[in-house]
């Protein structure tokens, strides 16, 4: 799928790119993570959770980018944050991190079940929140159709920027 979740994917591999381009030298170390098999029961990153913890790897706060392309024709484009499985205080972050840096209108929104990958962390008792392309009243349904393609829905890649901004300025922050 081409929203979902090709579009997160590319914000992750995107943000990635800049930070090398740039030579950035965080802090602490930082993992660029894609999933797989998130529609069938959340295996990738369940796996990935359970070395994590197993291992003992710190985590200070993980932030999940599913779908970042689409926007609604209705009104100008919203970012959600989702407030269930997830961590409150990273994602009131998250949106002071909207509010300065991406400058864009967002609401809070819930899933009602363990909707993506960030839930996986949230279950270990890891801080992580997932921002989303729309509220939830304007999503995109063509997701899990053969309908999520380019021409469909791929209407906005300067939305999905603004993933990238936000991306770059929780890891900077």
């Amino acid at each position: 799928g081409v929203d979902d979740n090709a579009s997160g994917t590319s914000v992750v591999t995107e943000v990635f790119r800049a930070l090398v381009e740039k030579n950035y030298k965080p802090e602490n170390t930082l993992v660029f993570i894609i999933y797989a098999a998130e529609e069938v029961g959340l295996r990738g990153s369940q796996d990935i959770v359970k070395d994590f913890v197993r291992r003992k790897v710190p985590v200070k706060g993980v932030l999940q980018l599913d779908m970042t392309a689409f926007t609604s024709s209705r009104q100008r484009p919203k970012i959600s944050l989702i407030d269930d499985f997830t961590h409150p205080e990273q994602n009131a972050f998250l949106g002071r991190l909207l509010d300065e840096y991406v400058k864009i209108e967002w609401v809070y929104n819930s899933c009602g079940y363990p909707c993506s990958d960030h839930a996986s962390w949230n279950e270990a008792k890891i801080a992580a929140s997932m921002p989303f392309s729309t509220p939830f009243s304007e999503y995109n349904r063509h997701i899990h159709t053969s309908g999520d393609t380019l021409d469909k829905v791929f209407n906005s890649a300067s939305h999905a920027f603004k993933f990238a901004k936000l991306a770059l300025s929780y890891i900077i922050e």
